[in-house]
């Protein structure tokens, strides 16, 4: 179909699970090298395995999530869906109270006559993003997968 797909950077700045995965690689290979070059030798071993393991695991998490985003941009449909809801969950953490924002949305659309919901994540605010509820909007997704979407104008920025 050769739709357009979020170059790597917008995946980055969007998607949470990519972004995540970017930080466990570097941050474990960071204390790789931070392991070598600043503990003693026989505590080296075990915790560089460790911190090797998760690098890998941050790799094949990073890849199969690229992977998912970009063939479901590139060969999916382009459906649209409603916002039936967006929710922002504030937590506290830390010493001083800090506040911490977590956004989702939910969201209704039809895929060969089918009618789904899903409840996503969204990586910043909603509402400065420019979703309001009762609007429509752009989901991609193969019609296959109807379950996994994306929210294409978050995506294409």
């Amino acid at each position: 179909m050769n739709n357009k797909v979020p170059s790597f950077g917008q995946l980055y700045s969007t998607d949470y699970n990519i972004k995540s995965s970017v930080q466990m690689i570097f941050g474990s290979l960071l204390f790789q090298v931070i392991a070598y070059y600043g503990f003693e030798q026989q505590i080296v071993p075990p915790l560089v395995a460790i911190l090797a393991a998760l690098t890998v695991i941050g790799i094949i998490w990073l890849v199969t999530r690229y992977n998912l985003i970009t063939s479901t941009f590139r060969d999916g449909i382009t459906v649209t869906g409603k916002i039936l809801d967006l929710e922002t969950i504030t937590s506290h953490s830390g010493k001083n109270n800090r506040r911490r924002y977590t956004y989702y949305g939910k969201f209704a659309y039809t895929v060969q006559g089918q009618p789904h919901e899903i409840r996503m994540r969204i990586a910043d605010n909603p509402h400065l993003m420019g979703l309001k509820e009762g609007e429509d909007i752009e989901l991609v997704l193969r019609e296959e997968k109807p379950k996994t979407v994306f929210i294409k104008m978050l995506y294409l920025s």
